[in-house]
């Protein structure tokens, strides 16, 4: 398995069995991993285990999990992104050039804890 270094990989129902194995298989080869599961004690577990961000979800949904992800707690509007371009094309940003400008409500930031 190779691992991208720029990437966060996230591991769905890690708490136990294959996810938990996926997520250990990741963090032994250095990536960023978060694990999510229903099981708090065993996720707390392989959180230790691997150095992995962990989050326990009821969620029953993607739209929730994406949401529980997100450093700021949702997920992005079309308007968000439409907000960064309107900022880049206004004419008082003519001094910005040749920037990555991630407009993805932190999620490329997230780190597993060490």
């Amino acid at each position: 398995m190779s691992i991208d270094d720029s990437a966060v990989y996230l591991v769905v129902g890690g708490s136990g069995g294959i996810g938990a194995d996926v997520a250990r298989q990741l963090a032994a080869k250095g990536a960023r991993v978060i694990v999510t599961g229903r099981d708090a004690g065993r996720l707390a577990a392989i959180g230790t285990e691997t150095g992995a961000t962990t989050f326990e979800l009821e969620a029953r949904d993607s739209a929730s999990v994406d949401a529980a992800l997100h450093p700021l707690g949702r997920i992005g509007e079309p308007t968000d992104v439409a907000s960064a371009i309107c900022w880049l094309l206004d004419g008082a940003q003519g001094w910005v050039t040749g920037q990555i400008i991630g407009v993805d409500g932190g999620l490329a930031n997230v780190q597993a804890r060490t």
